[in-house]
């Protein structure tokens, strides 16, 4: 999992299921991707999100052959225009 021309935080690990993201008060949208390390599991919430002032919460779902899924949280925070 990433997003293009930022880092994470922390540095993507399977295990870990919650991330953050912090952002300059300009930025409109990112664009998220994300691979399978099985080939029959599936990845869903990837593509290029769209975010407002604050919190902005993206979720990624990544789902086994067996029905079983994993819940990936990115928090992008992005930072207020005129801060009072």
């Amino acid at each position: 999992m990433s997003v293009e021309g930022y880092d994470l935080t922390p540095e993507f690990n399977k295990d870990t299921l919650e991330y953050t993201l912090d952002l300059d008060s300009t930025i409109e949208k990112i664009n998220i991707s994300a691979s399978v390390e099985d080939r029959t599991a599936s990845v869903s919430g990837t593509g290029e999100k769209e975010l407002i002032e604050g919190e902005n919460s993206i979720e990624l779902v990544v789902t086994a052959q067996n029905g079983n899924t994993r819940k990936y949280v990115i928090k992008a925070n992005v930072k207020e225009l005129n801060p009072i």
